[in-house]
């Protein structure tokens, strides 16, 4: 089994919520909740907002990018903790940099990400990763074919961001297919789905996919969700390396109530272990 390695991506100006950036320090600095091995934890703020921030993102997220690389390069797993999930736009595009073989994608999140510059109301980039990631906007080729990314637990998006992803063919679990078929049915599914199809899978969790009532500390929580304790039980029929990568985006200790977000991590983390 290879090691897990954490690599932390500090940043919340993407989301216009600096207290996100403080999650991976968080568990840095209260090792109880996250036992992991730290490469380093990549730090990115900025007073601009919005569009303006296009430049400087992209120049961090691109740096970061290569750390991600370096662990898989090392023969290791990376663990990448945020932090916004405009995170996301580097770490897959690390894991691909590495990767000669196609690349698939399980994204659990209460939103669609997917937005681009110009339908985006917020203008905030955090809400764009998945438009990005499939080639929709931006200056980097596709890191993924519509059909090797499947989005887990959504429940609040624009309606054109609906329409757009089921044009292109993407596969989404809505919150009430999961709340009919339960989480572990739906993650094995999807990951059938895509081992069927490609060489490797990535996991990408937006903590705000989970149940706010269970997990509060997180950017934009939704009401309903999924039981991050039944998710869990999904890695009990699997092990760390059946994916290339995990990211754990959205974390906001500011938002924790008695520390329940931070040992949701302490059992992910376990989980995968």
């Amino acid at each position: 089994m290879k090691p897990l390695k954490a690599l932390g991506c500090a940043m919340g100006a993407a989301s216009n919520d600096v207290d996100t950036s403080l999650g991976p320090w968080y568990l840095y600095f209260h090792p109880e909740y996250c036992q992991l091995n730290w490469q380093q934890i990549h730090s990115f703020s900025s007073q601009k907002r919005g569009l303006s921030l296009e430049q400087d993102l992209f120049d961090f997220l691109n740096v970061y990018s290569i750390s991600v690389a370096s662990i898989l390069d090392a023969g290791e797993l990376p663990v990448c903790i945020g932090g916004d999930h405009a995170m996301a736009m580097g770490t897959w595009l690390g894991v691909k940099r590495y990767l000669k073989a196609p690349l698939g994608l399980i994204w659990l999140d209460a939103h669609l990400d997917a937005h681009t510059p110009i339908s985006s109301l917020s203008k905030n980039f955090h809400g764009m990763p998945v438009a990005y990631l499939l080639g929709l906007w931006g200056n980097m080729p596709s890191c993924f074919k519509p059909e090797d990314i499947i989005i887990i637990g959504a429940r609040s998006y624009e309606d054109s961001e609906k329409a757009q992803l089921e044009s292109l063919g993407v596969k989404i679990y809505w919150q009430e297919e999961i709340d009919n078929l339960g989480i572990v049915a739906v993650m094995e599914e999807a990951y059938q789905t895509l081992r069927r199809r490609v060489a490797h899978i990535g996991l990408s969790i937006d903590l705000d996919g989970f149940d706010p009532i269970a997990c509060p500390g997180v950017g934009c929580p939704e009401k309903g969700g999924i039981n991050p304790e039944e998710f869990i039980e999904f890695f009990k029929q699997h092990h760390a390396n059946d994916f290339i990568a995990y990211e754990v985006a959205e974390f906001n200790p500011m938002r924790d109530i008695e520390g329940k977000t931070a040992t949701i991590f302490k059992q992910l983390f376990n989980s995968f272990l």
